[in-house]
């Protein structure tokens, strides 16, 4: 509980400035904002268009109140809880009980530390392969989700779209999901967000392709 409610007070106080900064005067910390800052700047820019199209979509009958409850406060308060939850441990036991994640995250990879948390605890193989499910569970539905409304949006609106839009569009995905799988890792996924917006410019050009 403290963790959570000083985390949030961080995070609030924190927004607006960590939000532009950029370190223009160190090339050293600049290097740093352009790894975290303006990599979610254009991660932001190339997600919201069919994000938001497919929030509006599911959202359709919906009330105000529903839509902001199910979109905004519910997302909101779980990301608050997740965070503060797994992340105050891991801090815990890097700071009070001398396990180090801190060394698993610079040895091994980012990627490793939430197995390295939930080592130290009971039944860690379970809480380990559920970790991976949910991983896998939220990468299939995020791929399905974007590919149709990309999909969508390449066709004029249609919501039965051409299966050969939604081929491209899900393949392309897939060859940039698979890359990162192999552990690439930070280059891969800084690229990614290129390829992403050059996946989004072609799509005009393939509609005259295939006649839409």
């Amino acid at each position: 509980m403290n963790v959570m409610t000083n985390g949030t007070s961080d995070y609030l106080q924190n927004l607006v400035k960590m939000s532009f900064f950029s370190g223009p005067f160190s090339e050293e910390i600049s290097q740093w904002a352009e790894a975290l800052t303006i990599f979610y700047w254009a991660w932001y820019i190339s997600c919201a268009p069919f994000v938001g199209s497919f929030i509006a979509r599911v959202s359709k009958g919906r009330t105000i109140r529903e839509f902001v409850i199910g979109v905004i406060v519910a997302p909101t308060l779980f990301a608050i809880i997740w965070f503060s939850t797994f992340g105050g441990a891991a801090l815990s036991l890097d700071i009070f009980s001398g396990i180090k994640i801190s060394d698993v995250i610079n040895t091994q990879g980012v990627e490793f530390a939430i197995f390295a948390l939930l080592e130290q605890f009971p039944w860690s193989f379970a809480t380990s392969l559920l970790a991976i499910i949910l991983l896998f569970t939220y990468f299939v539905s995020s791929a399905d989700s974007a590919t149709y409304i990309l999909g969508v949006q390449t066709s004029g609106g249609n919501f039965r779209s051409i299966k050969k839009v939604k081929s491209y569009v899900g393949s392309d995905g897939g060859r940039d999901n698979h890359s990162l799988a192999l552990g690439w890792r930070n280059k891969c996924l800084t690229d990614n967000i290129d390829d992403c917006g050059l996946t989004c410019g072609h799509l005009d050009d393939f509609d005259e392709c295939v006649g839409i």
